[in-house]
Formats: structure tokens, C-alpha cells, sequence
């Protein structure tokens, strides 16, 4: 075997690996996303000219990966008096670039012509769409907010 076939051999081994590589990495990099839930409430309307229940989900967003990605949307689903609800988020996108945190404020309004909710809600589900996939975090029970007496 010759010098030359020696390095032809060499260089289609060394191709062949790296292509294979930047084949794996191409498909499989893509953002880690993970979430941290810092408060969760509920404020029901204050007066008689506020007209909705606004639920309150304050989270970390945190994307390990080295792709941004776009939240789109976001689902709250919980039990309330018995029967299942559903609220969807009605804030703008939110981007999450790599290798960084943000804070994710979904905004989660209810009419109080369709919901006029007091004390907790259970079983609680946010489902959050991005760009990649689907997250879905269990959030158990919401709580009515109280103002702290003095």
C-alpha cells in the first residue's frame, strides 16, 4: 500500500466521522429548557368595575442548549366548583435565547362573566408551545390572593 492510498483511506475515515458528527449535532442541538415556578396566585375582580380574574404564574424560564427558541403559547387548564376550565395565555411571544434565563409571566385573564372563582383552584396544568416542542408542568392548586393585614 502507497503513501497516497494510505492518506486517501485516512481522509475518507476523518470525512466520514466528521460528517457523521455534524449529522448528530445538526439534529439533536436543539434548546434545553427548563422551568422554575416562583409564585402562583389568583386575584378575582376588586370592585364591581373590574371585569376579570387575572391568574398570576410567575416562572424562571431557563434554556440550556445552545438554540433560542420562541414561547408561543400557553394553556392553563384547572378544576374549579367540580368542572374543568381552560384559560390561554394572552401575552406576546416570549424569546428564550441560549444559554440563558428569563422570566415568564403568562397572562391568564378570565371574564368574570365566565368565571367568577374565590378561594383555590386544583389541579392546575400550564402547558407551554415553543418553537421545538410542547412542555407540560404541574402546577397542583392556585390560591386566592390575600392581601397581608397590618
Amino acid at each position: 500500500m502507497t503513501l497516497i492510498e494510505i492518506a486517501a483511506i485516512l481522509g475518507a475515515v476523518t470525512g466520514s466521522v466528521s460528517l457523521s458528527f455534524f449529522i448528530y449535532k445538526t439534529l439533536t442541538d436543539k434548546p434545553k429548557l427548563t422551568f422554575e415556578t416562583e409564585s402562583q396566585s389568583f386575584y378575582p375582580p376588586s370592585s364591581t368595575n373590574d371585569n376579570f380574574t387575572v391568574i398570576s404564574v410567575r416562572m424562571k424560564t431557563h434554556n440550556k442548549g445552545s438554540k433560542s427558541t420562541t414561547i408561543h403559547h400557553s394553556t392553563l387548564t384547572f378544576n374549579y366548583d367540580g368542572k374543568q376550565h381552560k384559560v390561554e395565555d394572552k401575552q406576546n411571544h416570549y424569546i428564550v435565547p441560549p444559554n440563558s434565563t428569563v422570566d415568564f409571566y403568562p397572562r391568564l385573564d378570565l371574564h368574570k362573566e365566565e368565571l367568577l372563582m374565590r378561594g383555590k383552584i386544583t389541579d392546575c396544568v400550564l402547558t407551554i408551545d415553543h418553537t421545538f416542542d410542547q412542555e407540560i408542568i404541574n402546577l397542583g392548586k392556585i390560591e386566592e390572593y390575600k392581601k397581608k393585614k397590618s
